[in-house]
């Protein structure tokens, strides 16, 4: 798996980056540095700021430039995840109400598949979940 195949982060596909991003960080054998609060004494402290390093690195890569500026300075891989996450996971207040809005919002264009369009919709009930809240959106009358 290459870096080529996770999509650039954005304030509209966390939920979906996050998992391929964990897939890669996995793959490439970087995980450990986000999983573990501490460096396991089996893996010698180099090797550590190199997996650290490195999966930093692969992150950046794949983060948008007006999501970039949050983690720019960072150095820590664990850091970055964090950040992100408190950044982007819909579980405050404010990032549940840009979810509703998206829901609210959520329109069937021209020119675009239905399977885009409910894919659309699959990702934004996959946010719900992760908010933990549910979210309820009145049905709008069609005219």
């Amino acid at each position: 798996m290459s870096v080529a195949n996770v999509g650039i982060l954005n304030t509209n596909n966390y939920t979906f980056w996050k998992c391929q991003m964990e897939s890669l960080l996995v793959c490439k054998d970087l995980w450990p540095v986000i999983e573990y609060e501490t460096r396991p004494e089996k893996i010698s402290q180099d090797e550590w700021n190199t997996m650290n390093a490195k999966a930093v690195a692969t992150m950046k890569l794949q983060i948008g430039e007006s999501l970039l500026q949050h983690v720019v300075d960072l150095r820590d891989a664990k850091a970055v995840w964090n950040k992100l996450a408190a950044t982007l996971q819909p579980s405050n207040g404010q990032n549940l109400a840009f979810l509703i809005r998206q829901f609210a919002n959520l329109k069937y264009k021209d020119g675009t598949s239905m399977s885009e369009h409910l894919a659309k919709f699959k990702e934004l009930k996959l946010m719900e979940i992760y908010s933990e809240q549910p979210i309820y959106i009145p049905i709008r009358k069609i005219p």
